[in-house]
């Protein structure tokens, strides 16, 4: 008997043994959304703030003037020109908890206080002259203040309140929006004539609201309960999302469906202004919660007959999907930035045109439709596109859950396969049991990557026979 796998669109399921067609179980430094329909890397996270970024930058705002400008978590604030990163500004108020650009001026708030300065001094080297810091020093404590652009005006969240700063004379009301107490606004966008505000609870319970509000109200106009803790971003893409929690749920923002859309597959959650729409697809940069499976996943399709896939696609340049934080995510110019935190090291990632990433594909469980019955596994045949030089692929394979993967060798005993130009390799498999899994390891070399068609592994069922 075989068992072949030759598509891969589906990204990764919500179950360990079945999904929909071209869905496995996880992965990561996956393209899965090319014009063929074959497994290979995409490209790599490189780290593009050399030693400039020294804490996690929460929010990164691309400006009119050209360049983009992160602002951290102890009160940094970095520019970026063309792929130069420098350190700005350090505000002593402390932690950044929002930031934007509004009007001809580069907003920021810490605890209680906004800062502005004017864009057309934001690139002149001289902001501890230019800034006018604590421009206003009434908001109310809270952890974050999200800033965002929405209905002709300039909507800031202020714990129980949405602020704002109106366009014709930057004047400042701190309580345009009452929300219910207890709600702590957190992060908000804004879709066709309406602002959704997502919240938080103040006891720190098991919920989250999404709250909506038109200029002209009074007031908010409708709300939905969440039940997860809290709603940490919210973007719109083909739909409007909602990740809420700490267990990795994304929810539809349509003030109707209360069931999670999808779950990242470890948990985690990410920051208000850690997720952004790059070509259309959804991106989020997950990590806390002790996940195990941080980076940066995308969810959505390209195309209409494409099917909607959840995707680990890039893994920030440490290497790691373990202990590391993301922060902010955004595109800036056409490309993606990625800014983390791994130990205490910091940076800001840039994601390269012209290096690929190292990938790993986990398939689904595999019982045959037999899963009472032990299957007898020889080998797995691995069809591919003339395999670049210096690129490899390693088979790995478990039986039974094992917690550890085997390496499978080739029929000439190497470990991996990198003959240049190959279009073919057989892995010997040795054992049996009635749950099997597999596992590939793509390392690419520079821009070029492994192109797989197709996976088939060979297997009997005793009493069954094997061809």
């Amino acid at each position: 008997m075989i068992y072949t796998t030759r598509k891969f669109r589906g990204g990764i399921s919500d179950e360990n043994n079945k999904g929909i067609a071209g869905s496995f179980q996880f992965g990561y430094g996956l393209d899965i959304r090319s014009r063929d329909d074959i497994l290979t890397c995409n490209q790599a996270l490189v780290k593009e703030s050399a030693a400039i970024v020294v804490d996690l930058p929460r929010f990164i705002v691309p400006c009119s003037d050209g360049n983009a400008y992160g602002f951290g978590d102890t009160g940094n604030i970095y520019k970026r020109k063309g792929t130069t990163w420098t350190l700005e500004y350090t505000d002593a108020n402390g932690a950044i908890k929002g930031a934007g650009e509004w009007n001809g001026y580069l907003y920021w708030a810490c605890n209680t206080k906004i800062s502005r300065i004017l864009v057309s001094q934001a690139d002149d080297g001289t902001w501890n002259a230019d800034v006018a810091h604590n421009w206003n020093t009434t908001l109310t404590a809270a952890d974050w203040h999200t800033m965002k652009k929405a209905l002709g005006e300039f909507l800031i969240c202020n714990d129980q309140y949405l602020a704002l700063i109106d366009y014709s004379a930057a004047a400042f009301n701190a309580t345009a929006v009452d929300l219910i107490p207890g709600n702590l606004a957190k992060c908000l966008d804004d879709v066709d004539n309406k602002v959704i505000i997502g919240t938080t609870d103040k006891g720190d319970a098991e919920k989250g609201m999404l709250f909506s509000w038109m200029l002209t109200a009074l007031n908010w106009i409708n709300k939905r309960k969440v039940p997860a803790k809290g709603i940490n971003a919210l973007l719109t893409t083909e739909f409007m999302l909602a990740q809420a929690g700490i267990d990795g749920g994304v929810y539809l923002a349509n003030m109707v469906d209360k069931t999670p859309l999808f779950n990242f597959p470890d948990g985690g959650f990410v920051l208000p202004g850690g997720v952004c729409n790059r070509k259309g697809l959804a991106m989020f940069g997950v990590s806390g919660n002790s996940s195990s499976k941080c980076g940066v996943y995308s969810y959505g399709r390209k195309k209409l007959n494409f099917p909607r896939a959840l995707n680990l696609d890039y893994v920030p340049s440490p290497g790691l999907i373990v202990g590391i934080d993301i922060g902010a995510v955004s595109m800036v110019n056409g490309v993606l930035l990625v800014a983390w935190k791994s130990g205490d090291t910091y940076g800001v990632d840039a994601l390269s045109a012209s290096v690929k990433a190292s990938a790993v594909y986990e398939d689904l469980e595999y019982d045959a439709r037999r899963p009472d019955q032990r299957k007898q596994f020889s080998t797995t045949l691995i069809a591919l596109e003339p395999l670049p030089a210096s690129c490899s692929i390693a088979f790995k394979y478990k039986f039974n859950n094992a917690a550890a993967w085997t390496t499978a060798k080739t029929l000439a005993g190497a470990s991996s396969f990198s003959t240049e130009n190959g279009v073919e390799v057989e892995f010997a498999i040795h054992g049996e049991g009635r749950i099997f899994e597999r596992r590939l390891e793509l390392t690419p070399n520079a821009n070029n990557a492994p192109r797989i068609k197709s996976i088939s592994s060979n297997f009997g069922i005793p009493g069954l026979g094997q061809h």
